[in-house]
C-alpha cells in the first residue's frame, strides 16, 4: 500500500509518516511546502537514509494545483493523509485569506484530482474539534458546525466541500477530528512542549490565572496513529470521526502532572493576571469510533513519561529554537 501525507513536515503529519514506515511495510510518500527548518530537514533526512526505498519527499504546496497534480499522478497513492493545514488561530485574525488559501483551496485541488484522476484512492482529511462552538453538549459527528474564528471556519469550509463532492461526484473521502495531541516532534509553542523542555533546562516560569478553569482532551500521537489505523481498517465510506478520550484536565493539571513526572515542582513560580479571553473548550462524543474497537492505549502519565523521554534523548530538537516561551 501506498500513503501520501501532505504537511510531513508538520509535527503529526511526521509521526504517521514515522509509524507507517516502521510498523507497517507501506510505502510513504511525504508532501512538503518550503522553507523547511533545520530541525525539520534534519528529521526528514535521517527518514530518506533509514527507509531509501520506501520514502520519498516532494516539495510542493497543496495550493499549487499544476505541481500538485503531477506529484499525485506520478505516485498514484491508494490513501492521502491530508494534514497540510495552517493551525495558528491568532494568526487567521491577522491573515485570514492564507488560512482560506491553505485550508480550504488546497483541500479543493486534492478534491478535483480525486474527481477526475482517481475514484479509487481514498482521502483522509485531518480537521478540528474547533469547528463546534466551545461548550455545551457533547458534539456528535453529524451536529450542526459552528466555528467561531477564521481558522476553524476555513476548516468547516473544507468539510463541507469534502460532503458536497463525497455526494455529488462519488469521491471517498473520510474526516477525522483529533483532539489536541502530544509526543515526539512537537513544536514548541505548544504547552506540554514548552514545559518538558522548561523541565529539562531548569527554567522557571508562570502561568496565566483562568478565572474559570476548562478541562481539554489531550491525546498521544501514537494514539492518534492507532485510531486512524482504525479508520482505514473499519471506517465506513465518506462517514466523519471524532478522535477523542473519555477523560479531560485543565491546563493547570497538565502542568502540574509533568512537573511531577519531571521531579521539578521547583521551577513553578505562580501565577500571572489571567488573559482577557480564556482557553477554549470543545467537548466531543467519541462513542463512534469506540464501537469500531479504538481506545487510547495511553493515559495522560504515560503519554508525558513518553515525551519526556524523548525530549530528553532529543536535545538538538530544542536547542536549535533557542529558549522556549511559556505563553499558553
Amino acid at each position: 500500500m501506498k500513503i501520501l501525507i501532505t504537511g510531513v513536515k508538520g509535527f503529526m503529519a511526521t509521526n504517521f509518516a514515522g509509524h507507517y514506515l516502521q510498523d507497517t511495510n507501506y510505502t510513504v510518500v511525504g508532501v512538503s511546502n518550503e522553507p523547511i527548518k533545520l530541525r525539520e530537514k534534519l528529521v526528514i533526512s535521517n527518514v530518506k537514509q533509514k527507509y531509501p526505498k520506501r520514502f520519498s519527499l516532494y516539495s510542493s504546496d497543496i495550493t499549487n494545483s499544476y505541481k500538485l497534480k503531477l506529484i499525485l499522478d506520478k505516485e498514484e497513492p491508494d490513501i492521502i493523509l491530508n494534514f497540510a493545514s495552517q493551525t495558528e488561530v491568532i494568526k487567521s485574525f491577522e491573515q485570514p485569506y492564507g488560512f482560506f488559501k491553505t485550508n480550504l483551496e488546497g483541500v479543493v485541488h486534492l478534491l478535483e484530482w480525486l474527481r477526475h484522476n482517481s475514484k479509487e484512492t481514498r482521502m483522509i482529511q485531518f480537521s478540528t474539534e474547533a469547528v463546534f462552538a466551545s461548550g455545551g453538549s457533547k458534539g456528535k459527528e453529524d451536529d450542526p458546525l459552528f466555528p467561531r474564528n477564521p481558522y476553524s471556519a476555513s476548516k468547516a469550509a473544507a468539510e463541507q466541500y469534502i460532503q458536497a463532492y463525497n455526494f455529488c461526484f462519488g469521491t471517498n473521502v473520510q474526516i477525522a477530528r483529533p483532539v489536541n495531541n502530544y509526543g515526539p516532534y512537537q513544536n514548541l509553542n505548544k504547552l506540554i512542549a514548552k514545559i518538558i523542555v522548561k523541565c529539562i533546562k531548569n527554567e522557571t516560569f508562570k502561568l496565566y490565572a483562568e478565572e474559570h478553569p476548562l478541562k481539554r482532551h489531550w491525546l498521544y500521537i501514537d494514539d492518534t496513529c492507532a485510531a486512524t489505523d482504525i479508520i482505514i481498517d473499519k471506517g465506513k465510506k465518506d462517514e466523519v470521526y471524532n478522535i477523542v478520550p473519555e477523560t479531560s484536565f485543565t491546563t493547570e493539571e497538565v502542568v502540574m502532572r509533568i512537573l511531577d513526572i519531571a521531579g521539578k515542582e521547583n521551577i513553578f513560580m505562580g501565577y500571572l493576571k489571567g488573559r482577557q479571553k480564556d482557553q477554549e473548550h470543545y467537548n466531543l462524543d467519541g462513542s463512534k469510533l469506540k464501537k469500531l474497537g479504538w481506545k487510547p492505549a495511553y493515559s495522560l502519565d504515560d503519554g508525558i513519561k513518553k515525551t519526556i523521554r524523548w525530549f530528553e534523548s532529543n536535545p538538538s530538537w530544542f536547542n536549535q529554537n533557542g529558549r522556549a516561551q511559556v505563553s499558553e
